[in-house]
């Protein structure tokens, strides 16, 4: 998964902002995207230095140029025994009719100098 910078452009090529690697899921990867701000998935078909080329779930091929600036993350397969209190944690899911997020995905990472906004880390 890719998230642009703002000032990127539109696929077939950007430069990403962060970069999140994982396996793909039920042999998925990504989530569809346009590439501007909402993020842009695929699966990897070639790295040559700082340009990876991404195919996408469409079967196009977009070009993703990373900079010292870019910002990785690293998704595994974990359980809930991986949360403590004071780290950051973003989930995603459907309420159920109490109000209760049922969560479907869950991030979590340590907090920057105790504060937890303005994070990469989208799932």
């Amino acid at each position: 998964m890719v998230h642009p910078t703002r000032d990127s452009g539109a696929p077939p090529t950007v430069t990403a902002a962060a970069v999140l690697l994982g396996a793909p899921d039920n042999g998925q990867c990504g989530r569809p995207g346009n590439g501007r701000g909402h993020g842009l998935g695929g699966t990897v078909a070639s790295v040559n230095g700082n340009s990876i080329v991404l195919t996408t779930a469409d079967n196009s091929q977009t070009t993703v140029t990373v900079t010292p600036d870019t910002h990785y993350a690293k998704r595994a397969a974990a359980d809930a025994s991986v949360i403590a209190a004071g780290q950051c944690l973003a989930a995603r899911g459907q309420k159920d009719n109490s109000g209760t997020l049922q969560a479907t995905t869950v991030n979590v990472r340590p907090a920057n100098n105790g504060q937890c906004g303005g994070g990469h880390q989208g799932g």
